[in-house]
């Protein structure tokens, strides 16, 4: 039987048999019920909601001559280490001591790379993941309804057409079950520094992730027959429209002075002399990048 509120709610005067009615006990009921019409409580409306959908996304920029030394940015290394300290020519780092949060996120970890000894300038034998994240701030309560990330690739393969990664091995990690990549995770990670007072990752909270997945069995559906369209322009060098979907249904309520974080991790074996992959030598130029996160929020006033 559903939950049903008491008459009580209501007014504390009841009327039935064998009580007494006379005019100062109506006349209190009364005002009991005209205080609750006009200020009716929050749990006593329906909930209406409209649906905000949050896009973002990066284009990373092809290598050429003049910059041969390529940044990574914004994708960080997923572990915070002293070999990714910036420094002055001829200068050394002066890293902290210690680190508030070592590690960037939670539930990234693929297999062949350790996420406590990532790839450095010392040559460490062990390969990294790179994790791009996109905070955004929610200051009444919300509900997360799904993610969606996109990784678009060329169908035309070129030196004018960098987005080609294949997500494939030529020599797979230790333990994989076939050639196929398993090495992406897509996640969104809650935090609220405003009620924790504090920014340690240690708090934060998983709202959704996926991982472990063949990322070739994510393809996108593309024709390729003529262009019809003005979808699909025939000066676009990079062919018709190709790539991979990763979608998470999350359905999360979030409480007030919530902080989403998109995260999205991708492997570097440059490090792995034995592993050998589509991802080399620099896996955030692979594809470049949309996301969309829907959000419902709730209306007010």
């Amino acid at each position: 039987m559903p939950y049903k509120k008491h008459n009580r709610y209501i007014t504390d005067e009841q009327f039935s048999d064998g009580t007494t009615i006379d005019g100062s006990r109506i006349d209190t009921a009364l005002g009991d019920v005209q205080g609750l019409v006009n200020s009716i409580p929050r749990g006593d409306l329906d909930n209406r909601y409209t649906q905000t959908q949050y896009v973002m996304g990066w284009s990373p920029a092809k290598l050429n001559v003049a910059n041969q030394f390529d940044t990574s940015l914004p994708w960080v290394q997923a572990m915070n280490d002293d070999a990714q300290l910036a420094t002055l020519t001829g200068g050394t780092p002066n890293p902290p001591d210690p680190y508030q949060n070592p590690q960037r996120a939670k539930g990234y970890a693929t297999l062949g790379i350790s996420p406590v000894a990532q790839e450095s300038a010392l040559g460490l034998i062990n390969g990294a993941q790179y994790i791009w994240t996109t905070p955004i701030h929610f200051g009444s309560s919300v509900i997360v309804k799904s993610l969606e990330v996109f990784f678009m690739l060329d169908s035309v393969v070129s030196a004018l057409n960098p987005y080609d990664n294949g997500y494939v091995f030529t020599t797979p990690p230790t333990g994989a079950p076939d050639t196929l990549s398993r090495d992406v995770t897509v996640g969104l990670i809650v935090d609220r520094p405003k009620a924790y007072g504090s920014e340690d990752r240690r708090l934060n909270q998983i709202a959704a992730v996926r991982s472990n997945f063949a990322i070739d069995s994510a393809i996108i559906n593309h024709t390729v027959a003529a262009p019809t369209s003005d979808m699909f322009p025939t000066s676009y060098p990079g062919g018709d429209l190709k790539g991979k979907y990763f979608e998470l249904e999350v359905n999360e309520p979030l409480p007030e002075d919530s902080r989403v974080r998109v995260c999205v991790a991708i492997p570097s074996y440059v490090s792995l002399p034995a592993v050998t992959s589509s991802w080399d030598p620099h896996p955030w130029l692979g594809q470049y990048y949309s996301v969309v996160l829907t959000v419902l929020e709730e209306l007010e006033g």
